[in-house]
């Protein structure tokens, strides 16, 4: 049950709650390991009193070892708040006014400038999340279809960090979003799915029916469970789920149930003295996520001006051929004057100017991030006042940028830097080497799980493809990492019917990318997948083209980075575990 490493006493059950419990039984275990060798070293001397005063002289040192460790290696607690589509170039600037409390952070902890998602798409990128792989590595390339969604990630679900952190006594919950495709109820047939992912000891998670309000703030559909405490714990587990579909009441409102949701699980594993693990997922700012009740007043007051005055704002030059095919369905076109909305339901209401449309989605992206942030406020409050925030490590961060409008594409999934790029910060009350410091390494979506493992004191497995993140925290040390790939395959259409899908706007065509340190300067090479019998390439110096303006494929004097990065991309594309690094 015990054993006795470099990392201190580690015990392998999750219910054993008592301290003490724990320590007698390592010392009775290894105290009877030590004495047997002594008895058969020294058959005669194991029965005199010389033998006794031994084996209490074992006993006693044996005893201040774990008493030690018991007092200065507590588990370390873990939280991950993990928002919805928010980025870094377009709001950030803007962070102060709708996540002072979020902000406030930086103060207790480290914030990195330089994060990435390497899909930067919710079901991918989330799934990367959990188990530290990259999307060629997991299977899961797409938010639905054959080659998306929760069904491609089932093989992986035994081995997330929730999984891990169970395997030795975590409490684990989710609360929120988990992965496109989970349902309310098992599937029929050969497609029955099962209902709860392994790993989590609780869950609040939105499912399927009413999906589609998951980002409504209002009529969602939650699937909840524990295996903690509760009058209904000598139940059955499947009895003791339950299904309830939200209403519209102030109440209701998405953003303040999954944070309370949160809270009081943390509650319940402090109550039973237990490790835990609260992986906290809401829909802000994720279309149509609206403000909550009492923030619209607020969300009205701050939105200014909209930003729109960028370099790349609706932006057609330099852009591959898919994004000048599908401009039209995507509702943009070029008149002499400027641009205007065709009206299509899947950006305008008729009549409305774009500007009409951009309006309200940046209204609501600032407002509902007000809650987020109160709920952020609420669960550091609590870990503070239960004494547990000197024993917790904070990961903030989102799956996924925003393009906005750059390039003329709207949402996510492209390896532009709007859609790459998130923001990602660390605070604890852990002693950190430094605090209240802006770091400029390049970290991933795929280093949260090998982090949490590695304070965790738990091996990372080989096939982690991230890089953990606690010798930077704990002493300082640089990442040093100096390229990654971004990576999208798409819905697994066959080439017409993805040409058809890209060109009424349902989705983006796939590719490669990978972002790399060169000298003083940073690159990003592109290879799109064929598109209509061409394969568009670009390549960006982000160092002075940061708004990606300058298409630098075909000239002459970039020709050998452009074969650098070609053969780097090359040993990214299938690479696993320390090969990625």
């Amino acid at each position: 049950m015990y054993q006795l490493s470099k990392k201190g006493c580690n015990y392998n059950r999750k219910h054993i709650k008592s301290s003490f419990f724990k320590i007698f039984l390592y010392m009775s275990y290894t105290h009877i390991q030590l004495y047997i060798l002594l008895c058969h070293a020294h058959p005669v001397l194991c029965f005199t009193n010389q033998g006794q005063n031994i084996r209490s002289a074992i006993l006693f040192f044996l005893f201040q070892l774990c008493l030690v460790d018991a007092a200065h290696s507590s588990p370390t607690n873990f939280v991950v708040v993990l928002v919805d589509d928010l980025d870094v170039v377009v709001t950030s600037p803007f962070y102060k006014d709708i996540m002072p409390n979020t902000v406030s952070l930086k103060s207790e902890g480290l914030y990195f400038e330089n994060a990435f998602a390497t899909t930067p798409t919710c079901c991918p990128s989330r799934s990367s999340l959990l188990s530290g792989r990259y999307t060629h590595n997991t299977g899961v390339e797409a938010n639905r279809g054959p080659w998306g969604a929760r069904k491609r990630f089932l093989d992986d679900e035994d081995r997330t960090i929730a999984a891990h952190l169970e395997s030795i006594g975590y409490f684990t919950h989710i609360s929120g979003k988990y992965l496109n495709g989970f349902e309310a109820k098992q599937l029929k047939k050969e497609n029955r799915l099962p209902l709860y992912p392994s790993g989590w000891t609780d869950g609040d998670v939105f499912a399927s029916p009413k999906a589609k309000f998951n980002y409504s703030g209002y009529r969602y559909t939650l699937v909840s469970w524990s295996n903690i405490t509760g009058e209904n714990a000598t139940q059955d587990f499947s009895r003791r789920a339950q299904v309830k579909i939200y209403g519209e009441d102030p109440e209701d409102y998405a953003n303040d149930v999954i944070f309370k949701k949160s809270l009081d699980f943390m509650k319940r594993a402090t109550n039973e003295g237990s490790p835990f693990f609260s992986y906290i997922a809401p829909t802000c700012p994720h279309y149509p996520m609206p403000p909550a009740p009492r923030h619209k007043k607020q969300s009205k007051e701050f939105i200014g001006e909209l930003p729109i005055n960028r370099p790349n704002f609706l932006n057609l030059d330099n852009e591959p051929q898919w994004i000048f095919d599908s401009r039209k369905s995507r509702g943009f076109i070029r008149k002499i004057g400027g641009l205007t909305c065709l009206f299509t339901k899947a950006l305008c209401p008729k009549g409305s100017p774009f500007k009409g449309f951009h309006k309200v989605d940046w209204r609501n992206r600032m407002g509902s991030m007000l809650s987020c942030d109160e709920g952020i406020r609420d669960v550091v409050k609590y870990l503070k006042e239960s004494n547990q925030w000197n024993n917790t490590l904070l990961i903030f961060l989102s799956d996924n940028g925003y393009n906005f409008g750059a390039h003329t594409l709207w949402q996510k999934t492209t390896p532009n830097e709007e859609s790459i790029r998130v923001p990602f910060l660390i605070a604890s009350g852990l002693p950190l080497k430094e605090k209240g410091v802006v770091r400029s390494d390049w970290v991933l979506n795929i280093d949260v799980m090998p982090t949490l493992l590695d304070f965790a004191n738990l091996p990372i497995p080989e096939e982690i493809d991230g890089l953990s993140l606690k010798d930077t925290l704990s002493v300082g040390t640089p990442l040093n990492r100096d390229q990654f790939l971004i990576e999208y395959s798409g819905y697994g259409y066959d080439q017409t019917t993805m040409e058809e899908k890209i060109r009424k706007s349902r989705d983006i065509l796939p590719y490669r990318a990978i972002r790399k340190k060169i000298g003083n300067s940073v690159y990003k090479y592109i290879k799109w997948a064929p598109w209509r019998g061409v394969q568009d390439e670009q390549l960006f110096e982000l160092t002075s083209d940061p708004w990606e303006m300058n298409n630098l494929i075909g000239q002459k004097n970039f020709s050998p980075i452009l074969n650098k990065l070609k053969w780097e991309l090359q040993g990214l594309e299938f690479c696993s575990g320390s090969s990625c690094h």
